[in-house]
């Protein structure tokens, strides 16, 4: 059986010959223990499937990779991890701190951070847009930044390009959650996948099928038809005296119908 050597030279650890780690058919070669190994740079090569394992044997014990980037006082803040592709077109992964204190994944080739953690919040800010399958949870919570003023967005979403966009939100000074279209378009409702309710730019609400209730207090209205038969300006209108009607309703209350 060959010898097997450990050889450090300018930084790396690279398995020739008789050289370096165990080669396919050594048997016995055992384990590589060392202490502290300082070099400029350092790599480890070979034509088959490379593997860095770092194991803590104990029960109780962790295993940890760490890099450091500063001397205790002072840091440039680039600790990361490179994954990189050789290949005709490199393409390169950098995962860590990068300039920063934040978290990121970043696609060096591009020149893109598609994901960044922030430090001390946790706040994920995605780079670009994010396609999700089924979600599930408990429950969750949004909440805007500020509750100031008539205009508090907590979840925006929009076509393409922005050009058509909604928004859920608070208005704080009416004291209302509010749901709708923050560019100049129409909003529906819809149940069984068809508008019901819709409103246009203008506010204007139209049902799409009839409207149905037990009473309504009618207020200023002529022609409309009591419930006890007779007719006048003020009085309790039944359903059935709707049927067929065209209905004015202001602050919620029917104010005409013909």
């Amino acid at each position: 059986m060959a010898q097997n050597v450990v050889t450090i030279s300018a930084g790396s650890l690279v398995e020739t010959a008789n050289l370096g780690v165990m080669k396919a058919g050594d048997t016995g070669v055992g384990n590589i223990s060392m202490g502290a190994l300082t070099a400029t740079s350092g790599n480890f090569s070979q034509a088959s499937d490379n593997t860095l394992n770092v194991t803590a044997s104990g029960t109780v014990n962790a295993a940890s990779l760490v890099l450091t980037s500063g001397n205790g006082t002072t840091s440039v803040k680039y600790s990361y991890i490179i994954h990189q592709n050789s290949q005709t077109v490199n393409q390169q992964w950098r995962v860590g701190t990068y300039g920063t204190d934040n978290y990121v994944i970043g696609d060096y080739t591009a020149g893109i951070v598609p994901l960044t953690i922030t430090k001390g919040t946790g706040a994920v800010t995605f780079y670009g847009a994010v396609s999700v399958g089924a979600l599930t949870a408990t429950l969750g919570a949004f909440t805007p930044a500020t509750y100031s003023g008539a205009s508090n967005r907590i979840i925006d979403w929009s076509r393409t390009g922005l050009a058509v966009s909604g928004t859920l939100g608070y208005d704080d000074v009416v004291g209302v959650m509010y749901v709708g279209t923050v560019t100049s378009h129409g909003f529906a409702i819809r149940s069984n996948n068809t508008n019901q309710l819709m409103f246009t730019s203008a506010g204007a609400a139209t049902f799409t099928s009839s409207v149905q209730s037990t009473t309504h207090k009618v207020t200023s209205a002529a022609g409309y038809i009591s419930s006890d038969g007779s007719t006048g300006y003020t009085g309790t209108v039944t359903t059935a005296s709707l049927v067929g009607k065209t209905l004015t309703i202001k602050d919620g209350i029917i104010t005409g119908f013909a």
